[in-house]
């Protein structure tokens, strides 16, 4: 009896019992025939198809070596990026301070060029002497105001001063005055004749002044009386004497320190050009113009630079001389002691320029080292910071702070026609502001660029399988070809085919039903051999009765039942 079963839904012959048969009160048993070659090999499966599609696969392989590569190039990118953003920063950093240097130079240029024009105009002119040299004119001091008044109309404030010293003790002085009529400045030339000083008086003052007013705005005269505004003492005062050895044998002018101006409404720090003036002879005084630091600060708050920039000027001697910070850097002290004695590089005392006057200011600028700025501190010993030089470009360097973060120093030498001024000036650009629009330009070009990569995968990924769309046709053609060839020669050798519902072919469905009609087919032949091969097994002896008695051709297989289980 051959019982066919199912086992984890593959079916296989099996044979449980062996094929009996009675006859004349004899039992014979034939024995299970062995599988043949299926003894030999157990059943095949065949081989699957793989659950991702080789199209799929194939596209999917080229999107993510674009997708590699790309972060590759853009990691050695930013990597490279961040030393040239920093390039970039310091670069630009350092044009906004080659920008600034060149718009202070305008500030500092247009008083040097009136000097040394004024200077000119007065040496052409035919007797340009001394004012003592003829006592009873004013022809010399008139002539003076007249050029004065032409060459010098930048007194926009009354932090301006420029005053011409006769080597007499003459003088004529240019400033501002409170405006007597609202909106209008005034320009005010005071001259005084030496001549007029009375000797005897222990201040060489008290002289008869000569003043004119001019509107600012048009520079025509002011017809009405203005009150005086400059001293009357003579002006051979200690800053002159200073100066006379100086620039008595200069031809060219320089820059001199800077002083504390008390002569105008709101008294100022200020510094000076001291420029030589000459007859076609003689030496016969100087020429000073000064500008004032609180025009300087003005003028620094108005530089081009980044919105969080803090702007320092300073002096030669490490003094500060304008900031657009916001804590203080001057200090005041009032004496009515006319003693200068020695002060520090950084002090002024005006009895220097005003020895007559009741009460004097000592006044001293804080100096880089001791500001309630880290990132000036920092830099404040560094001599290339301090004092660069005027022909390179600007001094760049980077300070980490703890109060301000990361700064971007820069620092440069303010050039001149003339000579060059005694300041350096220093700009604290916070690092945000110079390489944050550079971060920010970057990022979104690598955003752009990351996008664009990611459609290029897409693109890859969509063109590949599109190119590739017959390959799943073909596969699955040759998948089956190869099953077809498969089974051939699995029937050539006798092994079946077994399959299942996982197989690769959908759900199995079809090829298993094929697979148990095969495998029910295979069975019922192996039932046939078996019986066929009866005689096999008969013994010889029962053989013969048999035959004696007639019976052989009657020989039947008793009746039993075949079970198959599915």
């Amino acid at each position: 009896v051959s019982v066919l079963y199912w086992r984890n839904r593959r079916l296989r012959p099996v044979v449980s019992g062996a094929m009996t048969s009675t006859t004349g009160g004899h039992a014979y048993t034939v024995p299970p025939v062995a599988d043949g070659a299926n003894s030999q090999q157990p059943p095949r499966r065949p081989r699957s198809r793989p659950f991702v599609s080789m199209r799929l696969a194939i596209s999917a392989f080229f999107a993510i070596t674009v997708v590699a590569v790309s972060v590759v190039t853009f990691t050695i990118t930013y990597l490279a990026s961040l030393d040239t953003v920093e390039a970039v920063g310091r670069s630009y950093a350092g044009s906004l301070a080659t920008t600034a240097r060149a718009q202070t130079k305008q500030l500092f240029h247009v008083p040097a060029i009136a000097a040394v024009s004024l200077a000119q105009a007065l040496r052409r002119y035919e007797g340009f002497r001394l004012p003592t040299d003829d006592p009873t004119t004013w022809s010399v001091l008139e002539r003076t105001m007249d050029a004065v008044a032409r060459s010098f109309t930048l007194a926009t404030d009354d932090t301006f001063l420029a005053t011409v010293i006769f080597d007499d003790g003459s003088r004529v002085s240019v400033g501002s005055s409170d405006p007597v009529v609202p909106g209008e400045f005034l320009l005010t030339v005071t001259a005084l004749h030496a001549g007029s000083i009375d000797p005897a008086s222990a201040t060489l003052c008290c002289g008869t002044p000569r003043q004119r007013e001019y509107f600012l705005s048009n520079m025509s005269r002011v017809r009405y009386d203005v009150p005086r505004i400059q001293p009357l003492e003579d002006a051979r005062n200690a800053l002159y004497t200073g100066l006379r050895g100086l620039v008595s044998r200069r031809e060219t002018g320089f820059w001199n320190r800077f002083a504390y101006n008390n002569l105008v409404r709101v008294p100022s720090f200020a510094v000076g050009f001291v420029y030589p003036l000459r007859n076609e002879t003689d030496f016969i005084g100087v020429f000073i113009s000064s500008i004032g630091t609180a025009q300087i600060s003005v003028f620094l708050a108005e530089l081009d630079v980044t919105p969080n920039t803090v702007s320092f000027a300073l002096d030669f001697d490490g003094a500060i001389v304008a900031t657009t910070h916001r804590a203080p850097f001057s200090t005041f002290e009032n004496t009515t002691d006319p003693a200068t004695g020695v002060l520090p590089a950084n002090c002024f005392h005006t009895a220097t320029i005003n020895p007559g006057a009741a009460v004097h200011v000592v006044a001293c600028r804080a100096l880089a080292q001791e500001f309630p700025y880290e990132p000036l501190r920092a830099v404040a010993g560094d001599e290339s910071m301090r004092r660069p030089p005027v022909d390179t470009p600007a001094t760049i360097r980077t300070v980490d702070t703890s109060s301000d973060g990361v700064v971007i120093a820069a620092a440069a030498a303010i050039p001149n026609i003339v000579g060059q001024p005694p300041i350096t000036l220093l700009l604290f650009m916070p690092q945000s502001d110079i390489l944050g629009p550079i971060v920010r330009t970057r990022n979104v070009v690598v955003g752009v660029v990351a996008a664009t990569v990611v459609l290029a995968s897409l693109l890859s990924f969509a063109f590949t399988s599109f190119v590739l769309g017959a390959l799943d046709r073909v596969s699955a053609q040759m998948s089956q070809t190869a099953k077809l060839r498969d089974r051939h020669n699995d029937s050539v050798r006798g092994n079946p085919v077994v399959k299942g519902n996982d197989d690769s072919d959908g759900d199995g469905a079809d090829d298993s039903a094929f697979a148990e009609i095969y495998d029910i087919q295979r069975a019922y032949g192996d039932m046939a051999i078996a019986i066929g091969s009866f005689t096999r097994y008969v013994p010889r002896d029962v053989v013969r009765d048999l035959l004696q008695s007639g019976e052989l051709c009657q020989l039947t297989m008793s009746e039993r039942r075949c079970t198959m289980v599915f």
